[in-house]
């Protein structure tokens, strides 16, 4: 075995183990389910690369056809990474970023499940002969998604480190340095994808792990992001604001409405959007009313209403039952209840009964 194939074995080997680590070992959060993802996705276009590249692939003809839809997805994960590290409490509207690698579930479906033979001889039709087909154009197509998708990553880096100019900031160049390596990687492997070079397409899947190593310094740095600099970041996302024409009067009065009056935050699945919604804002607005006018984001803002109705209930109606206290008002766990509980008040929900009883 040379040295690229070893490369390629073993940093499949990596990534799927940072995936499995991901979701065994780290905090709970999106986050952690979508670094999984990234990584998880990358492993296994590695490990179909190895196979191609040792010339193995007709050895397991069963598992052939799955990367067509799998293609799809890695740059786009590293691309939901980034926006919900940056901006938690917007909704991404995944599922319309899901379009494409639906669609190209639907197409693949029928080959999927084809029998090993008509798999070997698809095989054989373009790592062979060189003959393109629809599942080769597919290909291409989803490859381009990565590109479209690193684009994306290495212009946003590019602006907010343009934009800010505060400690911590070199950590968009690390993004965008990623992100441009995964852009060339993959036009490198298109061209030798559609022309069958394999000696060009070595060199791109190179790129690609570089960009991966990258990738997971960048998401270890994210998770020690300082609040300086998230609040720079906060600032340059309303650098031009979408509240113009908005009263803000009335947005105030809403709030007061849903909050004091409906109590809409014991809704432990209450959402960005939803109480958007409600006050007749697109989520983008309510996330900038609350950073600029209230100082607060969405999930601190609505944190300190359960906290305090969860107070009440302790206090007022005895609290005999701590989890029945939390879930009321509004926590969607024990767990939660406590941690946030105690994070804002020094005390745990039990502690702080026990404390109003005394004194009682």
């Amino acid at each position: 075995m040379n040295a690229y194939l070893t490369m390629l074995l073993f940093a499949s080997g990596v990534c799927l183990l940072i995936a499995l680590g991901q979701l065994f070992l780290a905090r709970t959060g999106k986050k952690k389910y979508i670094w999984a993802a990234a990584y998880f996705f990358v492993g296994l276009c590695f490990v179909f690369a190895y196979l191609v590249h040792s010339d193995r692939l007709l050895e397991y003809p069963h598992i052939y056809g799955p990367h067509l839809v799998i293609i799809f997805l890695p740059a786009m994960m590293y691309y939901f990474y980034f926006r919900f590290w940056l901006y938690p409490d917007l909704p991404l509207r995944t599922y319309w970023h899901l379009i494409p690698a639906s669609i190209a579930f639907v197409i693949a479906a029928p080959f999927l499940l084809e029998n090993e033979q008509a798999k070997q001889a698809a095989i054989i039709s373009y790592y062979k002969n060189g003959v393109f087909s629809w599942r080769e154009y597919l290909f291409e197509i989803g490859l381009l998604s990565n590109v479209i998708y690193s684009g994306l990553l290495t212009w946003e880096a590019r602006v907010l480190h343009k934009h800010i100019h505060v400690a911590g900031r070199s950590i968009f160049v690390l993004t965008a340095l990623c992100a441009a390596i995964s852009v060339v990687s993959v036009l490198i492997i298109m061209i030798a994808y559609a022309i069958g070079d394999r000696v060009l397409e070595s060199y791109g899947m190179v790129g690609l792990v570089v960009a991966a190593a990258f990738g997971y310094f960048f998401m270890q740095r994210s998770s020690h992001i300082s609040e300086e600099l998230s609040a720079s970041v906060e600032q340059e996302r309303y650098r031009k604001t979408r509240l113009n024409g908005v009263d803000l009067n009335k947005i105030r009065q809403g709030l007061r409405e849903l909050m004091d009056e409906q109590k809409l935050y014991t809704d432990f699945d209450l959402s960005l959007a939803q109480l958007a919604e409600a006050l007749g804002l697109n989520a983008h607005q309510l996330s900038e009313y609350l950073n600029i006018h209230e100082k607060k984001k969405f999930s601190d803002y609505i944190g300190e209403f359960r906290i305090h109705e969860a107070k009440r209930l302790l206090v007022d109606e005895g609290g005999e039952n701590l989890l029945r206290a939390g879930l009321a008002a509004g926590f969607s766990s024990k767990s939660s209840f406590n941690s946030l509980f105690k994070k804002a008040t020094g005390l745990t929900p039990g502690e702080y009964r026990d404390q109003f009883k005394k004194r009682g």
